[in-house]
């Protein structure tokens, strides 16, 4: 069959009619290319089946040749007969099979039978390795060599070969008919990989099959078969389960001819970095081609080559792992498994301070501690490194993922600066020798260090935990300038008077109204009269208010915040004058959402990010606010800018940045007044162990470069991404 793409393709429908789409991470247009055109599916949504229609009914005569009817004679409307309903029109169902298919032909069989009948096991490198006569060997020992030097087995002279280049020999689940099409966890420890399974027309291939080992983490060298393998059909695809014994330990996939001999064998050395498993979000955090089964390959063999290690290579520099007391293996099946792995395949156990310095070849040697909080996991970068012993300071943070929980779906890739508070709920790396850093870390790790295990429904909106809601409560306000920017009079003096009510004398406040409705303008400017507000006009800017200002510390907010209590005004403050270099700060805003007539809270904005690049017209940073309050919970972070919506600024730090008239569109006045402050050596900080209510919907902003071109020069951009927090969506 032709795989040409239909010129009437439609690519949204044909994902929602098959399901196995998105599971399979291809796109709609490649998946079709490669499975639906053989499997015979629609390309578009079939036309709708033609309506039935009866037969034509008798004329109806006029109405002076009908009958009289006396009104009496008339049953009542609920004794008269009920018209029938017409039967909804069913549509025609898809036939996801070619014409003249053969199910008998795509059923996979059983694999045949080792040589020796022996199903059970346990199987040994050498017994696996043994070929007949005249076989080449080439194909099968590679990956049980770099099986053996991985989980730092001896083996027999039958599979090292001190001349083959470490691999996992994956050529032969690469391409033709035995070609690993897609292969995710459908379930805990269920592995499905999905072959291309058609067959060629060369002798050698018919009859091939496919078989699988693995072993238990406390007996690496015993591997077990997983089930009796399948036999690829003359169609396809196929695809098979399998059952681990364990969802991280390194997988053997065996190529089978048909007197049940194995031909070639290819090493999984990390299962888990496809999708469902527990790695699987540092595979799309990293990958960088289109199928994501070619970029698993190239990335197996890259941590497989740096695990093993070479001649004069240094150590693995992580040699011991510690996760949050509250969370110890034995209270939680995933940390059990996660130890086992650890223990077996790095020699690093779990929760326990780093040993000397081991001179055994293979083994893992350095002097670092990986320090997680509860909720995390290593990632297998960080584990098979040797990069990470230059650190200079005591200490050592670095980026890291984030992954649902139960699913482990890709979320989050979140890069925080080098002196980002070491005591946060982050990954730290430290010496050895050496006491977790008082001081703020001075060194980023290269890879991503940890995997962030969250579950989103455990991330309440809006919601304080005990300690900061009593802290925040029982807290004062010092005196403030408030400037308002104001929509309408009712919401205006709501606001105006909480503020009162919670500052009363101790309050300077402007209200900055935009053009555009004259009636509205009036009643905020009788508000302004009636409160003692100073009403500006609607050009004046933040820096030439900060110089009217009397009070030290300015606050903007939107008429349509709406603060129940004082507590979200007085995080903010306290987070701005918590450090002199910080020049405003924020909390994470929500908005409303209409769901089923029911209204909604969501994340609306957590300050302002670089997400990216453009080259349109010219080297751009792009800007947007992704959903902070699930990536960075609980946390307080470093942005590139805060909205006027409702942050604290730092009145001197507006006064002294230097006046350019004239410098972008007032849509962007936040993101030029972020830019200047940075520069100025300032921070912007955001946080969202605190959030605060928007009245109505909010679009989160996207933009390239809204100040505009010229203002912030490529050779600045390092600077800036070195101070502000980087979040990249992976979903």
């Amino acid at each position: 069959m032709a795989r040409k793409l239909p010129p009437d393709f439609d690519a949204d429908w044909y994902a929602s009619a098959y399901p196995d789409v998105a599971m399979s991470g291809l796109g709609a247009r490649e998946h079709y290319l490669r499975f639906g055109a053989l499997l015979g599916r629609q390309a578009k949504r079939p036309p709708p089946p033609p309506q039935t229609t009866k037969a034509k009914a008798e004329p109806v005569a006029k109405a002076a040749d009908q009958p009289a009817v006396a009104p009496e004679s008339i049953p009542p409307a609920e004794q008269q007969p009920k018209p029938k309903q017409p039967k909804p029109v069913q549509p025609s169902p898809i036939i996801d099979r070619p014409e003249g298919f053969d199910p008998a032909a795509a059923l996979p069989k059983a694999a045949p039978a080792t040589p020796d009948g022996d199903f059970t096991g346990p199987f040994s490198l050498e017994a696996l390795a043994a070929l007949p006569a005249g076989s080449d060997s080439v194909n099968v020992t590679a990956a049980l060599q770099a099986y053996a030097k991985l989980l730092c087995l001896k083996p027999s002279t039958a599979v090292a070969n001190e001349q083959a280049s470490v691999s996992c020999g994956a050529m032969a689940f690469q391409a033709g008919p035995t070609r690993i099409e897609n292969a995710w966890f459908a379930g805990p420890s269920r592995l499905r990989l999905m072959l291309v399974g058609a067959e060629d027309a060369a002798p050698d291939s018919i009859g091939r099959s496919v078989r699988a080992y693995q072993a238990f983490a406390t007996a690496p060298a015993e591997l077990r078969m997983l089930g009796e393998g399948v036999q690829l059909p003359p169609i396809g695809p196929v695809i098979h389960d399998l059952e681990l014994v364990h969802p991280q330990m390194p997988l053997l996939l065996a190529l089978v001819d048909r007197n049940g001999i194995a031909r070639a064998f290819t090493l999984l050395p990390f299962p888990s970095l496809l999708p469902g498993g527990l790695h699987g979000v540092e595979l799309k955090a990293l990958q960088t081609q289109p199928n994501p089964i070619d970029d698993f390959w190239a990335l197996s063999d890259a941590l497989l080559q740096e695990a093993i290690g070479g001649e004069n290579w240094p150590a693995r520099s992580i040699t011991a792992i510690s996760i949050s007391a509250d969370s110890r293996p034995d209270h939680d099946p995933l940390l059990t498994s996660l130890a086992e792995w650890l223990t077996c395949v790095f020699g690093i156990a779990l929760n326990a301070e780093p040993g000397p310095l081991s001179a055994t070849p293979g083994s893992p040697r350095g002097g670092l501690q990986l320090l997680l909080p509860r909720e995390f996991v290593p990632t297998i970068s960080a584990l098979v490194s040797r990069r990470l012993e230059g650190i200079q300071s005591a200490s050592m943070i670095g980026s890291y993922l984030v992954a649902e929980a139960a699913t482990y779906q890709p979320r989050w890739s979140i890069a925080v600066p080098a002196d980002f508070d070491p005591t946060a709920a982050i990954p730290v790396l430290r010496r050895s020798e050496a006491q977790m850093a008082t001081t703020a870390p001075a060194d980023v790790a290269p890879v991503p260090l940890a995997i962030a295990i969250r579950s989103p429904a455990a991330l309440p909106l809006g919601r304080l935990d005990a300690a900061d809601a009593a802290k925040l409560s029982s807290a004062s306000l010092g005196p403030l300038s408030v400037l308002v920017d104001a929509s309408n009079e009712r919401q205006l003096n709501r606001l105006v008077g909480f503020l009162r009510a919670e500052l009363g004398k101790d309050v300077q406040l402007f209200v900055r109204h935009c053009p555009g409705d004259a009636e509205a303008s009036l009643g905020i400017q009788r508000t302004c009269r009636e409160t003692g507000a100073a009403f500006v006009g609607a050009n004046a800017r933040l820096q030439e208010l900060a110089r009217d200002a009397v009070h030290e510390t300015l606050v903007t907010i939107s008429d349509r915040i709406e603060l129940a209590d004082r507590r979200a005004l007085i995080a903010i403050v306290d987070l701005l004058l918590s450090n002199e270099n910080y020049g405003s700060a924020s909390c994470t805003l929500l908005s409303e959402k209409i769901i089923k007539k029911d209204v909604v809270l969501q994340p609306a904005s957590g300050g302002l990010f670089p997400t990216g690049v453009s080259f349109a017209s010219g080297p751009r940073l792009a800007f947007g606010e992704p959903d902070t309050l699930q990536a960075l919970p609980g946390l307080n972070y470093p942005v590139l800018a805060n909205t006027l919506l409702f942050t604290a600024w730092r009145r001197r730090a507006l006064v002294e940045l230097p006046g350019v008239p004239g410098t972008g569109a007032a849509a962007a006045e936040d993101v030029r007044i972020g830019l200047d402050l940075m520069r100025a050596g300032y921070r912007n900080w955001c946080t969202t162990r605190c959030t605060a209510q928007l009245s109505g919907p909010y679009t989160p902003r996207e933009g390239i470069d809204p100040v505009g071109p010229g203002y912030l020069q490529p050779q600045r951009w390092e600077e800036i991404l070195g101070r502000v927090t980087l979040v990249r969506e992976l979903f």
